[in-house]
């Protein structure tokens, strides 16, 4: 990914960020914490934080483990 000025909530197996500026990730990876690669400054991480009545349905379809 490379981007700048941006808020992104993602749910996956990996989750992987490079050449960011000035951005926010919240994640959800269930097989590794998330890698931040490249020319990435002012990034900030946190948790997943979407929440909608069908989340789990989804997450499941998707082979991702809750």
């Amino acid at each position: 990914m490379k981007c700048e000025n941006v808020n992104l909530t993602v749910a996956s197996g990996v989750v992987r960020v490079g050449n960011c500026v000035d951005s926010a990730v919240n994640c959800y990876s269930h097989l590794a914490p998330p890698v931040v690669f490249g020319d990435t400054r002012s990034l900030t991480l946190g948790p997943h934080n979407a929440s909608y009545p069908d989340l789990k349905d989804l997450l499941t379809k998707a082979n991702i483990n809750i």
